[in-house]
């Protein structure tokens, strides 16, 4: 189930194992920090123009954060740009905080944007990624992702191949139920 109130910007998966995890929409305040994980992350990252162009402009986009509540501090393990292309959702660009990785927040978040996608009457998400990145691939393969496409020089920083993926949010919706 998929919750959120209107004295909240905060997004709840009633389902979801992890209940210390919370999940909103980006704000730019939120930029610093999504900055650094997208620079730990990435070797050609997104600049800062672009991301207050997806939170301001493009209004197919969806910016979601998932965090971590300590105390009374947010902790930013995460975020995702998501397009909404008709029925299928883009998943542009996903990071978790390099030193919360292999911890089962990948999967959790991969579940929490089926929900997402789910809600807006999803049938299908796609992603790209690097045919190097293989903790990425193996988390996208459990979470029912398929490899449909390999895309030559897709990535303009090294020129390296990079693969789509695409997977039905239905089917992965249950398949994240068990893997988490």
């Amino acid at each position: 189930m998929l919750s959120s109130n209107k004295f909240s910007d905060y997004i709840i998966i009633d389902s979801l194992k992890k209940p210390e995890l919370f999940f909103r929409f980006m704000r730019e305040e939120d930029l610093d920090i999504i900055l650094r994980i997208e620079r730990a992350s990435f070797s050609a990252p997104w600049s800062k123009f672009y991301f207050i162009h997806e939170l301001h402009v493009n209004k197919n986009a969806f910016l979601l954060i998932m965090l971590h509540q300590v105390r009374y501090e947010e902790i930013i393990l995460g975020y995702t740009d998501l397009w909404k292309e008709k029925n299928i959702l883009h998943m542009a660009n996903f990071a978790i905080e390099p030193r919360y990785r292999n911890k089962g927040y990948g999967a959790s978040f991969l579940q929490f944007c089926m929900y997402f996608g789910d809600r807006l009457s999803i049938e299908t998400i796609k992603l790209e990624v690097r045919v190097s990145n293989d903790s990425a691939i193996r988390l996208y393969k459990k979470a029912g992702f398929q490899i449909t496409s390999l895309l030559k020089r897709y990535y303009i920083d090294n020129n390296e191949d990079g693969y789509l993926m695409v997977a039905e949010v239905k089917n992965s919706i249950k398949l994240l139920q068990v893997l988490i």
